[in-house]
């Protein structure tokens, strides 16, 4: 696109965030320019606001799009014209939006434009006002992109659908209570309402679908569901914090928040009863069209769940802490987007109860610099707990910018596409053990230039043997996705590292005695203790314990079963596999002696020549019979695999499923219900941790990239043990040797690595504090 090179560049002047002030833009009647131009080019005013003037002004909500700021805008001032680059895809909006004379009322807060990308100091005020800005603003317009038939169709479709009687508008607003029990009789006929109010809600319904169902713009909603704006985190505070949400898609006109989710709502009213009442069928590319829609939902579905809890809820908003989780840690599906890593904590501090954490966090805003915002994050978040060091999981995606330093060890790198929830965590927000009991005050010191944590704790041993299996998955956060071979060898490994351990002699080898006690530390090793911690306060069960060795019987069982159709199918990998599993040579491959072969061509050559003719033609026929066991075998195998990876939800034949179980000696009922999903699902949260052994007996859990000599510690207020390593050649020695030698010296260098969380066996309730564990206490540096 051309503009106009003479005009002067924009400069910003200064803008005091102290006094709570911002800008905002107005949209100019278009003007030609001195240079013809394919269109005209945009002519805007900006103006400086107060955050507490509220309701005069708008706020646009869209997503910047990835091409550079190429765009010219004409910015009129006091001095002249001044040009700003911007995005296209603002451009294309403020072009459409300014044509409608309703945007034209009031001027609009555009993030882009109204504030200088070029000052970081500036920026970092305004984002502190960025969540008052939205909460005062008279409304939100969110932009959602050029207009497509299928979005055309949506937004054209889904405004018919809610000017029609209201219904939609009833079913959600005053009726709302009561829409389950409707929804309920409008699926399945012979339920009966239990009032008249009810009954109309239900017909009306029958009416609207049997109206407007078959015009349902299945394309338009996928269309508008899978676009940017509906997966980006600053979005979120813009859309939950303002007083009402309109929101446009090209020239398609203005929809309202709650008519746009009424469309939605109506297309799960439909489409389920279409699914339970239609005999027709679709096609797959349909069916997956069907289904993909409520996949995209989620994300909608994410939002609109916060904003109510915001203008509706009476409770306390939630911690910046918690929303950083929330919206951060993802166990299945896709991660909320962000352009920057610093917008994961600074996106979400509009949604934020004003407290520490906030405040902390706020007080050190360095927009640019996610090293040093990740960093004062986890000191603040420190002092109110230590479970946000189980969120530094690895690997880490952070790589600094030139100039900046890298994130320290125990930082939690929160852009991490996967983070998960924490080992030693029933869910998000709960953990499962106490290992280093209450804080008892201690002092915890970070050094946000250096990076260091400075904090105490007790060293419980170092670890002498690292394993080499793990738990695997096809990397879905399904039970039906947990490889059980890789458990039945997991099982194996377990075994050998138990007697490892009671093997070593130290005073806390475990007792391998009798075949109870190894079983049920085998299962607690299995899981890292999630589900015999669980187990009893979830489930009513008798004997929780025989419960769960007889899961584990059946896993190992089924595990088994696994590898030896494993082993089965690789023996059909090649020829002469299949001739070495099935242990039969041909009598063709048998050689003959060089006596017996010139005895027969010289005493009856056509003997000879017959034989040699047979076993060739023998031979072409076994080839052929070979390859096509071969073919239809590996065809099988790789079916079985793509059908347990996609189809995962789907039962195909559950009577067959049953028929099978029972052939190999499983309970299908067992492995169907709630105790198994539990089970599972922990076996699953463990995939890729492996095994250690320590010098004093200890065995436990780490995550896979934990090496020999790295050390078990305990920090005082932590839920589980630490892995740490000495960044430099250390004499740390293990708690058996320190409690035998007890010299008196210290026993902890000042410098280590995180490495990660543990489960230690023995001391994951509070164990190594028992005792003369005061006297242990060592400060650890951590960098």
């Amino acid at each position: 696109m051309l503009w106009d090179s003479s005009v002067p560049k924009f400069q910003y002047p200064p803008l005091r965030s102290e006094d709570r002030k911002f800008r905002v833009i107005k949209i100019q009647p278009s003007k030609a320019g001195s240079i013809p131009s394919l269109r005209e080019r945009l002519h805007i005013e900006i103006i400086e606001a107060s955050v507490d003037d509220v309701n005069t002004f708008d706020a646009l909500s869209y997503t910047w799009g990835t091409g550079a700021p190429d765009r010219q805008v004409l910015i009129d001032t006091p001095q002249g014209q001044r040009e700003l680059r911007i995005t296209e895809s603002l451009e294309h909006a403020l072009r459409t939006l300014s044509r409608r004379s309703r945007v034209l009322d009031r001027p609009i807060f555009v993030d882009q434009i109204c504030i200088n990308q070029d000052d970081n100091h500036e920026k970092g005020g305004q984002v502190r006002l960025m969540g008052d800005i939205y909460a005062n603003c008279a409304q939100v317009i969110i932009w959602l992109g050029k207009q497509t038939r299928d979005s055309s169709r949506y937004f054209a479709f889904t405004a018919e659908l809610c000017a029609d009687r209201g219904i939609m508008r009833r079913v959600m607003g005053p009726n709302v209570g009561h829409f389950p029990q409707v929804f309920n009789a409008v699926m399945d006929p012979t339920i009966e309402v239990s009032s008249d109010v009810q009954r109309r809600d239900r017909d009306d319904l029958l009416d609207l679908i049997a109206r407007h169902g078959p015009r349902y713009p299945v394309r338009g909603v996928a269309d508008l569901l899978g676009r940017p704006w509906f997966n980006r985190l600053w979005t979120i505070q813009e859309i939950c914090l303002a007083p009402a949400v309109v929101l446009a898609c090209g020239d398609s006109g203005l929809l309202r928040l709650d008519d746009f989710r009424a469309g939605i709502l109506f297309y799960t009213i439909w489409n389920t009863h279409w699914l339970r009442t239609s005999g027709a069928s679709v096609s797959k590319a349909e069916a997956r069209l069907r289904s993909g829609i409520f996949d995209l939902n989620k994300s909608f579905v994410r939002v609109f769940q916060e904003r109510k809890a915001i203008h509706l809820s009476t409770t306390e908003r939630r911690s910046l802490y918690d929303l950083v989780l929330k919206y951060n840690v993802n166990d299945e599906g896709v991660k909320v987007g962000a352009g920057m890593g610093e917008d994961r904590v600074y996106g979400l501090l509009g949604l934020a109860r004003d407290d520490e954490i906030k405040g902390e966090a706020v007080a050190g805003m360095e927009v640019g610099d996610v090293a040093s915002t990740y960093t004062r994050f986890a000191s603040s978040a420190l002092r109110h707990g230590l479970g946000v060091l189980a969120f530094s999981q690895f690997p880490k995606e952070f790589k600094p910018k030139p100039g900046y330093r890298d994130l320290p060890s125990w930082v939690p790198d929160w852009s991490t596409s996967q983070l998960r929830t924490p080992h030693g965590y029933s869910n998000l927000s709960t953990p499962a053990f106490s290992a280093g009991g209450e804080s008892h005050g201690q002092h915890i010191t970070v050094d946000i230039s250096r990076g260091t944590l400075s904090i105490e704790g007790i060293v419980v041993d170092r670890i002498a043997r690292v394993g080499t299996r793990s738990i695997q998955s096809d990397g879905e956060s399904s039970v039906e996705n947990a490889d059980y071979a890789s458990v039945r060898h997991f099982f194996g490994e377990i075994h050998e590292y138990v007697q490892l351990a009671a093997e070593t002699g130290g005073p806390y080898a475990p007792d391998t005695s009798d075949d109870i006690s190894c079983t049920d530390l085998a299962i607690r090793l299995l899981d890292g203790g999630l589900t015999t911690k669980q187990f009893p306060a979830t489930f009513d069960t008798a004997n929780p314990q025989e419960t769960l060795r007889r899961m584990y019987t059946q896993v190992s069982k089924y595990g088994q079963r696994l590898i030896d159709a494993e082993t089965g199918t690789r023996a059909y990998g090649s020829i002469s596999r299949i001739i070495e599993a099935v242990g039969i040579v041909p009598w063709y491959w048998v050689p003959t002696s060089d006596v017996d072969l010139v005895r027969l061509c010289a005493t009856s050559p056509i003997t000879a020549a017959r034989n040699w003719i047979e076993g060739f033609i023998c031979t072409i026929i076994d080839i052929i019979g070979v390859c096509l066991a071969l073919v239809t075998v590996q065809t099988v195998a790789h079916w079985i695999r793509f059908r347990r990876r996609f189809f995962t939800k789907v039962d195909f034949a559950h009577a067959g499923r049953e028929a099978t179980y029972a052939r190999i000696g499983i309970d299908a009922d067992f492995m169907s219900g709630e105790e198994w999903e539990l089970y599972s699902s922990n076996l699953l949260k463990n995939a890729g941790r492996k095994l250690f052994v320590a010098d004093g007996g200890y065995v436990g859990l780490g995550p896979s990239h934990m090496e020999r000599d790295d050390v078990v510690v305990v920090l005082l207020g932590s839920t589980v043990p630490l892995i740490l390593r000495p960044c430099v050649e250390s004499t740390v020695e293990g708690r058996a040797q320190s409690e035998a030698r007890r010299s008196g010296e210290r026993v902890c260098d000042a410098a280590w690595w995180y490495v990660g969380e543990a489960y230690c066996d023995g001391v994951m309730e509070g164990e190594a504090l028992g005792g003369s564990a005061a006297e242990s206490v060592v400060n650890f540096q951590i960098f």
